[in-house]
C-alpha cells in the first residue's frame, strides 16, 4: 500500500467546520496522503486556519486563490495533486478514520469506481444511509444512475451523483483532461462523474458508511436560486451531447432529469415567493419555460417510466394529455407532503 491518496477540500468561509474536516483526513489510519486545501477567496478565518495546519503537517498543501466557485477550486486542487488516487471532501463534512485504508485495500481494477456510503448529520443527530447494493452494471446503467435514473436491484445512495465518498484514479482524470464545468454550481459533480465513467466498467462498494455529510441551516439546498433555470438548461445540453457523442441508451435517464428539473423549478419558485424574492405572477415562470422547451422529451411514449421516482412517474403518466397547470397541481400536492 505505497500509493498516495490526494484528498482535495475546496474551502470558502467555513471556519466553524473546517478543523473537523481537516483532522478527519490527517488522522486517517492510512498515512500516505496529501491533503490539498484550496482556499477559494475566504474572508473569514478559514485561510489562516489552512496555513496553520500546513505548518503542523508536511502532508498539507495550501492554495490561496480568488473566489471562483467550488468547481474552479476543485480543478485547482486536481492540477496540484500528485497522488495515484483522488478523494474529494467538502469542508462541511468529515471522513471516518479508516475509510481511506479500506478503499485502497479494495483496489483490484483501475476501471472501477470504489464507493463508500454516508451518514447524514443534522446538528448532533446522525442518520445512517441505507445498505448499498450493486451488481454487474452496463455502461448505460452506470451513466443513467449518475443522471438520476433508478436501476432495479441497485442502491448506490442518494449522494451517488456527488464526487465525494469515492476513490478515483488520478491518471484517468489527468490523461483524459476531465475537469469540473466552472460555469455550473448545480450538477457539476454529475457532469464530472459522467465524463469519468466513460473510462470505467463497474462500481464496487467499499463500505456502507465512511462519509459524514453535514446539513446546516445555511446549506445551499435551502436557498432560493434565481438562475436555477439557466443551470438546468446547461446541464441538459451537456447530457444530450454525451448521449449523441457516445451513442448510449440514456434517453430514459434524460427524461427523468427533465421531470427532476420541472419539480426543482417549481419548488425553487415557491421558496422565492416565500422569501419575497419574486412576485406571485413570477412564481412559476421558469417552470413553464422548462416544460415548454422539454415537453417533447417528457411526452415520449417509448420511454419506460419505472425507473423514475414516484412523483416523476405520476407526472410522466399524465404528461401526454395534461397541460402545464395539471403538472403544477400534482407537484404542488406532493410538495405539501415533503
Amino acid at each position: 500500500m505505497d500509493e498516495m491518496v490526494s484528498v482535495i477540500i475546496p474551502i470558502y468561509n467555513c471556519e466553524s467546520s473546517l478543523p473537523q474536516a481537516i483532522e478527519s483526513v490527517i488522522n486517517q489510519s492510512y498515512r500516505n496522503i496529501e491533503l490539498i486545501l484550496v482556499d477559494d477567496g475566504s474572508v473569514d478565518k478559514s485561510a489562516d486556519m489552512c496555513d496553520k495546519y500546513a505548518c503542523q503537517d508536511k502532508r498539507i498543501k495550501v492554495i490561496h486563490k480568488k473566489n471562483a466557485g467550488v468547481s474552479a477550486a476543485r480543478n485547482s486542487g486536481l492540477a496540484s495533486s500528485t497522488g495515484e488516487y483522488i478523494v474529494f471532501l467538502d469542508a462541511d463534512d468529515t471522513l471516518d478514520k479508516d475509510i481511506l485504508e479500506q478503499a485502497v485495500l479494495s483496489v483490484k481494477d483501475r476501471k472501477t469506481i470504489y464507493q463508500w456510503g454516508y451518514t447524514v448529520v443534522f446538528g448532533k443527530e446522525k442518520r445512517y444511509g441505507s445498505t448499498l447494493i450493486t451488481h454487474d452494471l452496463s455502461k448505460d446503467e452506470i451513466m443513467s444512475i449518475i443522471i438520476g435514473w433508478n436501476v432495479a436491484d441497485v442502491n448506490l445512495g442518494v449522494f451517488f451523483r456527488s464526487v465525494c465518498g469515492k476513490l478515483l484514479f488520478a491518471d484517468i482524470i489527468k490523461e483524459n483532461r476531465i475537469l469540473f464545468p466552472e460555469n455550473l454550481y448545480i450538477g457539476e459533480d454529475a457532469i464530472f462523474l459522467l465524463k469519468y465513467s466513460k473510462y470505467i466498467d463497474t462500481i464496487q462498494i467499499v463500505s456502507n458508511c465512511g462519509y459524514n455529510y453535514r446539513i446546516s441551516d445555511t446549506s445551499a439546498v435551502g436557498r432560493y436560486k434565481p438562475d436555477l433555470l439557466a443551470q438546468y438548461e446547461q446541464q441538459i445540453e451537456i447530457l444530450k451531447d454525451i448521449e449523441s457523442q457516445e451513442h448510449l441508451n440514456i434517453v430514459p435517464a434524460i427524461v427523468a432529469f427533465c421531470y427532476e428539473g420541472f419539480h426543482a423549478l417549481i419548488k425553487n419558485s415557491q421558496k422565492g415567493y416565500h422569501l419575497k424574492k419574486i412576485t406571485k405572477r413570477e412564481q412559476y415562470h421558469d417552470a413553464k419555460i422548462w416544460f415548454k422547451r422539454h415537453s417533447y422529451l417528457m411526452k415520449q411514449k417509448k420511454v419506460e417510466s419505472s425507473g423514475m421516482r414516484k412523483l416523476h412517474r405520476l407526472q410522466y403518466k399524465i404528461s401526454r394529455f395534461c397541460p402545464f397547470i395539471g403538472q403544477y397541481y400534482i407537484v404542488k400536492f406532493f410538495l405539501r407532503r415533503e
